[in-house]
């Protein structure tokens, strides 16, 4: 935790201030619901300047998720088949050979077991991803908010923050016709030029550094870019003015 002061933590100093520049906080050009604005509240204040507030909150593209969706329900319809197909056949087998039909009650549990435990949980994470996967901009900092997920125990946040006046390169990657014609993709926040890379799946492989902060399906990805310095140039003008009036 940060310290701004003899012993004065940062979210000490921050007391009664605001966390969000805007009175109605939005997310993705929406209205941030209190649960979201509760969530960025308490994992960016302790991490904030007094005179630090955040501007925007993003949320990964749609399309990110209907493909997760899509996934998901593939793999249910796939595994409901193969139930019914095994389960067809030892029923076959089970009459030729015992005369019983225990097999077809068998079955239909275990199509019942994978709907409402093996899919839902998938769905689950996904829905956690949905909620609380967030790419948060303040005047002075970006964080992508990471909210893991366990089947057991408490799910978990992690924030990887990069300050916006540390930024050497943004970049950006489009790799698919979809990211390109809807205007989404992975940014990237370099604070170290050259830095060791390591690869990420993104429809395909990306190289990027591993101590640097991305976010993935961002949506209008290039306006974000733009976004994000401005905010350098307005950091920049602040300092040159501060040294002036000195």
């Amino acid at each position: 935790m940060s310290v701004t002061s003899d012993n004065v933590t940062a979210e000490e100093a921050r007391q009664g201030l605001p966390v969000f520049a805007a009175a109605e906080p939005k997310i993705n050009g929406r209205p941030m619901r209190p649960l979201v604005q509760k969530y960025v509240h308490e994992n960016m204040v302790h991490m904030m300047a007094p005179d630090e507030q955040v501007l925007r909150v993003i949320r990964k593209h749609w399309f990110y998720y209907l493909r997760k969706f899509l996934k998901i329900t593939f793999i249910a319809l796939s595994s409901l088949v193969a139930t019914g197909l095994i389960t067809l056949a030892c029923m076959w087998i089970e009459k030729k050979t015992l005369g019983t039909n225990y097999a077809l009650p068998i079955g239909v549990g275990l199509g019942v077991f994978e709907i409402l435990v093996i899919h839902l949980l998938l769905a689950r994470k996904h829905i956690v991803d949905y909620i609380y996967d967030l790419l948060v901009i303040t005047n002075k900092s970006v964080a992508y908010l990471d909210k893991s997920y366990h089947l057991i125990g408490r799910d978990n946040v992690r924030p990887y923050t990069v300050k916006i006046s540390s930024v050497v390169h943004i970049n950006i990657h489009q790799l698919n016709f979809w990211a390109r014609n809807l205007g989404f993709g992975l940014i990237e926040f370099q604070t170290r030029p050259g830095a060791g890379s390591r690869e990420i799946s993104d429809d395909r492989s990306v190289k990027v550094n591993p101590d640097e902060v991305y976010f993935k399906s961002c949506p209008h990805v290039n306006e974000v870019q733009g976004y994000i310095i401005k905010l350098q140039k307005d950091l920049l003008d602040q300092r040159y003015k501060s040294a002036i009036d000195d």
